[in-house]
């Protein structure tokens, strides 16, 4: 296996990357501290913003509406008491470590 590298865009990617890993590793950190209050953290998908209107493929990407289902969700639906979890776009726990397709 390689190592992540630098693209030709710099090194934006993996800083999100990173920063993603911290706030699910601060999530279950949370959880267990306060297990009387549920603790979760969300991704809402590649959405169309202001920072993705260049991507080259914008149509594929979620409207704002779209990504705000999963933080909604989170807020006022039912997660079965689930804490310290990263959910996703589907309303679905995600695991915390995917493998590279």
């Amino acid at each position: 296996d390689e190592m992540p590298r630098r693209s030709e865009h710099g090194w934006w990617l993996q800083a999100y990357g990173f920063s993603k890993a911290c706030v699910n590793a601060y999530t279950r950190v949370l959880a267990a501290q306060h297990s009387n209050v549920r603790i979760n953290c969300c991704t809402p998908g590649f959405c169309l913003t202001d920072m993705t209107k260049a991507y080259g493929e914008a149509d594929m990407l979620r409207s704002a509406e779209e990504g705000a289902e999963t933080p909604v969700f989170l807020v006022l639906g039912d997660q079965g008491g689930v804490t310290g979890k990263m959910w996703g776009p589907a309303q679905e726990v995600m695991p915390w470590v995917t493998k590279p397709k």
